[in-house]
């Protein structure tokens, strides 16, 4: 029997969801259908084997009308996206009589046997299911026909349509017994290239853009580049006659999943989203985190009358893995709302009021004066929409018990718009605090524009600030250190124990006093890169905390530790303003600052409950042999992963390959801010000076002197030494263990609202950020001198 799993001979009518599973011609058809494009009438021979067809054939063939029919092979993993099988089973056009039918079905089911299709699957070491379907249609008598593929075939670009076109059947052109016209567009429908092979073209501009604007149709239905057949009947009527995945191209490219550009002039920057999830990103992660951010981003730009509805670019955009804000888009609101400015934009993002010159329309006065109300209102409310995040992050669980893959992928979906709200109410409040904190900048500028004197300035106005939640991780660390450090000769051998019997040793029952288990049940859903799903949270994974904590009970049995500031008081040297702007905008942007950390935490318990259904899923998924291992659960996207549990294996390997290519996305490094495609640069080019003398902008004030430590990774940072600078490229809440024995910080992208500066404020730390090229122009073990007074770094 060739054909198991599959009951009994029958009939399915092309369109219907039996379809679906009757092989990858008849799935690719159904598809085409159920996205609203022309496919020739027909139906699905299924379940049949050469001696045994179904009975109602006949009277399906009549029901068409009789007369000429295609017959296709329709073989279980032909054209899937790991392997098309093009040209392997047998084909039959323009047959004609309910004989010459049953002979041409039982001649393509035959092929399945057939010595070119063994050889080929052979080749692959014969892994694909023996089932052959056939599909019957009626026959399009095409005046021109041909080939179309959505993105490059041999590098998979998404930025190029290519049709190929001759005169009559377009069997020879698949064949490749023919030369045809070919034809280059634009996905806006723009022609970049003809050549034709002779005096006259084979298509009209009209029937090429219709084809281009059908197959990018398809291809949004289907959700990757497709490969179509297509031909034109003598009435000029189109249609699809098979649709498969690019197989030719390596689809897991290191740009695979790259946010088409609007324009060569779009400008992007990496601030902020740098921050929140920096470096390169799983694909999961960006069909959830990313889409999570840009959706609340546009509902804010929306409320505020900055975009519309209709408006199609993204917000938050995806370059060989990394995250970027399309700035051009942001900018649009300066335009739209009274009282937001580039400077102040640029100061929210960047860290510093200066940036690339972005040139936006002007709308009236009185609609910006209108915005600027709207706006205002939106962000005042912050406090209802942190209430609810609390009560979202208390009650929200999803149940991963149970050993159902699929139930869990549907309540992981079925949640997605939850999660997407409590991103919004994240929003709110960080558009509050960044609001807050441009209106106290202003004030201390006196309306002009900020240099580095008010930035000091606020940044020493921006501490001791009640219940910050980030700062409570120090905090405790520091507690739970100093409680072990009392226990005398038994800190000495927590100290010095390896990292795993230490977990053991403050774990236990006794160890109450220590508090660990009560500071996992508060921190335990955070770790470095916390918005990436795929990273361990310090409740799975509490081994690098316990190393921190014993680096701390070791400087404190040392008598060692961190290097605070010189002694300067709070608020600078010149008088603050006496005036009510001043004192009402120093008491919203304090109470800002603290309410967005706050969202930030709670916002990512809640994604933390997703995280744990989709390593549950994972698991499950493994252990049904549908994927090698859980982990590779994070390198397909939400919408693949449902498509993997309706039976669409080929996206494993896909999937396989985007985490071969992880490692080299990770290393990739981009500039802060890019116009037009964001392009790898080497770290530290084009940053001027000697390497001696760096400057960037103090956000907590202080001086520190001592060894550098660039920090680049988790065990880059569990290397870190009681006095050491820390160097890196952006703060993360993942650091913030590790502050408590930092000298001083450093970081290439941040701002005065950054993890890192509120954590530094609120333990004295000198902090200065926007220092160019600093991860690749120090080395760990060069001495440094620290002055987040005026914001320099020396070498000694």
């Amino acid at each position: 029997m060739m054909n198991t799993g599959i009951s009994s001979p029958r009939c399915v009518t092309l369109g219907d969801d039996d379809a679906l599973n009757a092989g990858g011609k008849a799935a690719g058809l159904t598809r085409l259908i159920n996205a609203g494009l022309r496919v020739p009438e027909g139906f699905v021979v299924m379940g049949a084997d050469p001696g045994a067809l179904p009975p109602e054939l006949p009277e399906r063939y009549r029901a068409m009308g009789g007369g000429a029919v295609a017959v296709r092979s329709s073989a279980t993993g032909e054209d899937g996206a790991d392997f098309s099988h093009a040209g392997q089973y047998e084909t039959f056009l323009d047959i004609t009589g309910i004989d010459s039918l049953a002979d041409a079905v039982t001649r393509c089911m035959n092929s399945l046997q057939g010595e070119r299709s063994r050889g080929y699957r052979s080749l692959f070491d014969g892994g694909f299911p023996e089932s052959m379907s056939v599909v019957v249609q009626r026959l399009v008598r095409a005046s021109r026909s041909g080939v179309l593929f959505t993105a490059d075939p041999l590098g998979g670009s998404g930025d190029l349509i290519t049709i190929n076109a001759v005169r009559g059947l377009g069997e020879a052109l698949v064949s490749g017994t023919a030369r045809s016209d070919q034809y280059l567009y634009t996905p806006d429908g723009t022609l970049q290239q003809e050549i034709l092979q002779g005096d006259l073209p084979v298509l009209e501009a009209g029937e090429c853009r219709l084809l281009v604007e059908e197959a990018l149709a398809a291809e949004r239905h289907f959700g990757h580049p497709l490969d179509m057949e297509w031909a034109f009947d003598g009435e000029g009527v189109l249609y699809w006659l098979q649709a498969r995945p690019i197989t030719t191209a390596d689809e897991a490219g290191i740009d695979e999943l790259d946010t088409p550009v609007p324009s060569d002039d779009t400008v992007f920057t990496r601030c902020n989203i740098g921050e929140m999830l920096p470096g390169a990103v799983t694909p999961l992660s960006i069909s959830i985190f990313a889409e999570a951010i840009d959706f609340g981003m546009r509902d804010m730009y929306r409320y505020a009358g900055a975009i519309t509805k209709r408006e199609s670019d993204r917000f938050i955009c995806s370059y060989s893995n990394h995250l970027f804000m399309n700035f051009s888009l942001m900018h649009t609101i300066t335009g739209c709302v009274w009282g937001s400015s580039r400077d102040a934009l640029n100061l929210s993002i960047l860290g510093r009021a200066k940036g690339e010159a972005i040139e936006v329309p002007r709308k009236p006065l009185p609609v910006r004066l209108l915005n600027s109300i709207k706006y205002f209102h939106y962000v005042s409310r912050w406090k209802g929409r942190i209430r609810e995040l609390e009560r979202t992050a208390v009650g929200f669980r999803i149940d991963v018990d149970r050993d159902d893959p699929a139930a869990i992928y549907r309540d992981i979906h079925s949640n997605i718009p939850l999660l997407f709200r409590q991103y919004i109410n994240h929003y709110i409040t960080s558009a509050y605090s960044g609001v807050m904190n441009g209106i106290l900048m202003a004030v201390l500028a006196e309306g002009g524009k900020p240099v580095l004197e008010h930035h000091e300035r606020a940044a020493s106005l921006l501490v001791n600030i009640e219940g910050i939640e980030s700062a409570d991780v120090v905090t405790s660390m520091k507690r739970m250190a100093s409680v072990i450090a009392g226990y005398g000769a038994a800190a000495a051998r927590f100290a010095s124990m390896e990292p795993a019997l230490a977990l053991r040793w403050i774990s236990e029952s006794g160890q109450e006093a220590v508090g660990f288990d009560k500071f996992l049940k508060r921190h335990g859903h955070r770790c470095i890169r916390e918005a990436e799903l795929r990273e361990r949270e310090w409740a799975d994974d509490p081994e690098g905390l316990v190393e921190t904590i014993q680096s701390m009970v070791r400087a404190k049995l040392a008598g060692t530790g961190s290097v605070g500031d010189d002694g300067r008081e709070n608020g600078g040297d010149a008088p603050l303003p006496e005036s009510r702007a001043f004192r009402w905008a120093l008491k919203k942007a304090r109470s800002g600052v603290g309410a967005r950390e706050y969202s930030k935490a709670l916002v990512i318990r809640v994604q933390h409950q997703i995280k744990i259904a989709y390593r549950r899923m994972g698991t499950l998924l493994a252990e049904r042999g549908a994927i090698p291992d859980g982990d590779l659960v994070y390198f397909f996207t939400h919408q693949e992963l449902g498509r993997l549990l309706q039976g669409e294996r080929p996206l494993v390997k896909r999937a396989m390959k985007r985490r071969r290519l992880l490692p080299e996305q990770m290393a990739l490094y981009f500039p802060d801010i890019c116009r037009g495609r964001p392009v790898p640069v080497t770290p530290g080019s084009g940053v001027e000076g000697d390497g001696t003398v760096f400057r960037g902008i103090p956000v907590s004030r202080g001086m520190a002197e001592g060894s550098a430590r660039v920090v680049l990774t988790q065990e880059d940072a569990r290397s870190l030494q009681p006095g050491e600078i820390m160097v890196a490229r952006f703060t993360d809440i993942g650091w913030t263990p590790f502050y408590g024995m930092a000298a001083g910080l450093v970081t290439e992208i941040g701002s005065a609202l950054s993890h890192g500066a509120v954590v530094a404020r609120e333990y004295g730390l000198p902090m200065v950020v926007n220092v160019a090229g600093a991860t690749a122009r120090i080395v760990t073990g060069e001495r440094l001198r620290l002055n987040a007074y005026e914001g320099t770094l020396v070498k000694l």
